[in-house]
């Protein structure tokens, strides 16, 4: 079990900057780098029943810097698709503030207006789809 905690939003990240670049710290494994980026997040948190509790928010994304990879992304196509679309993100909750990820194989912006209501569903503690 998970002692990390996640809020669930929908809305969108706003103002990528680059903060910096993290190379794994061996280069016979298979980390890649990653790329720490801030934004801002405009939305709404999620209640039992809708998303309908406003929040703006600091966030810092790691985001997995594939370019080297055959058929994997740059970290700069992840940012751009990221910037100013709207859909739904799991924030982790740190000391530090609010975070997000972007893997290689996909976004962890989910945009499908289909998967608002199950996710609702889910956090009232009905049926939880998996993902993937």
């Amino acid at each position: 079990m998970s002692d990390k905690e996640y809020l669930l939003v929908y809305g969108a990240l706003r103002d990528l900057e680059f903060t910096e670049k993290l190379e794994p710290e061996s280069s016979e494994s298979f980390d890649l780098p990653v790329e720490i980026w801030t934004a801002k997040f405009e939305g709404n948190k999620a209640s039992l029943r809708a998303f309908d509790q406003p929040i703006v928010a600091n966030v810092t994304i790691s985001i997995t810097d594939g370019t080297n990879v055959a058929g994997g992304g740059s970290a700069a196509n992840a940012v751009g698709y990221l910037q100013d679309r709207n859909g739904l993100l799991w924030l982790e909750v740190t000391d530090d503030g609010y975070h997000a990820s972007s893997g290689l194989c996909g976004s962890s912006l989910d945009e499908d207006p289909s998967h608002v209501k199950p996710a609702l569903r889910c956090l009232r503690g009905g049926y939880c789809p998996k993902r993937g």
